[in-house]
């Protein structure tokens, strides 16, 4: 895990099976070093979530903090999609779509994330 201040940060939750797939597709659509990923259990994660006020016991959005930034939902997940190469077209794609459908859709989905796609008792995809 790098821990460069100028690498935008996305803190997930490290055992939704589903979290973890976008976390492994975005690893391999960016950059080497484009984002720091943190599991929300992680010691790290813990900090960040009380740091800006989140809740420390669940997680049911994508945070993304870059700098003083900070953008949960739908509006997270587009600005990661901005930043990789071979999915621009996407985030492009989603910021024409109200922000009010794009997180029903992300809210519906994260609600029903575990009983869709299960979850890890171990681990997750990038180490803490």
């Amino acid at each position: 895990m790098y821990n460069s201040t100028n690498t935008p940060v996305l803190i997930y939750d490290g055992v939704c099976n589903l979290c973890n797939g976008v976390v492994e597709w975005a690893l391999n659509a960016a950059p080497h070093k484009t984002f720091d990923f943190v599991p929300f259990q992680s010691q790290r994660g813990q900090q960040l979530l009380k740091k800006y006020n989140f809740p420390l016991e669940r997680l049911d959005t994508l945070i993304y903090i870059e700098g003083d930034d900070i953008t949960t939902h739908s509006d997270a997940f587009l600005r990661m999609t901005l930043l990789l190469p071979n999915y621009k077209w996407l985030g492009n794609t989603l910021k024409w779509i109200p922000s009010f459908l794009r997180n029903s859709l992300y809210k519906t989905a994260s609600k029903y994330r575990i009983q869709w796609f299960g979850n890890r008792t171990k681990s997750c995809t990038v180490v803490f």
